[in-house]
């Protein structure tokens, strides 16, 4: 999905807490400062969350960091998501009857445009989480016996 693009935020922890079943690529709506901050990488994604508003899709708490030649005031906003009518509808019809939530997975560079990855999910149980640790933890372990060649 990232072919030759440049990704600019990630948000790890979303891989952590949440199972992923689909993954869309938007586009987002900024205004300029905002498009020149994210050139500069200075964007962070960390409590974003996304919601829904008139059969629109807007994502909140975006926190892009003002340049220092810029005089803005207001850094955190509201930003429209720029989706098709039928991944609106899809994404409508998840929330609403299958409990899932939409997660801000990354913002990145497409060919010059600002695109957002956002996701479809369900929230990791506490005995997921632990077993994904120890799934993690035991790859981890086989790769560096691999790597060593001892047992």
């Amino acid at each position: 999905m990232y072919n030759g693009s440049y990704i600019v935020s990630v948000h790890y922890i979303v891989k952590n807490n949440f199972y992923i079943d689909k993954e869309l690529e938007s586009g987002i709506l900024l205004q300029g400062w905002e498009v020149k901050s994210l050139r500069c990488c200075l964007v962070n994604i960390k409590n974003s969350y996304v919601s829904f508003k008139d059969h629109e899709i807007f994502v909140y708490n975006i926190n892009f960091f003002p340049l220092q030649t810029s005089f803005v005031s207001c850094r955190v906003s509201c930003h429209k998501l720029l989706l098709h009518r039928y991944e609106i509808d899809y994404l409508f019809g998840c929330v609403s009857r299958k409990n899932c939530v939409i997660l801000v997975l990354s913002m990145y560079w497409k060919n010059s445009l600002a695109k957002v990855s956002i996701g479809v999910g369900k929230r990791k149980k506490k005995y997921d989480k632990r077993f994904c640790e120890k799934d993690r933890s035991w790859k981890m372990d086989k790769l560096r016996i691999m790597r060593n060649g001892c047992i």
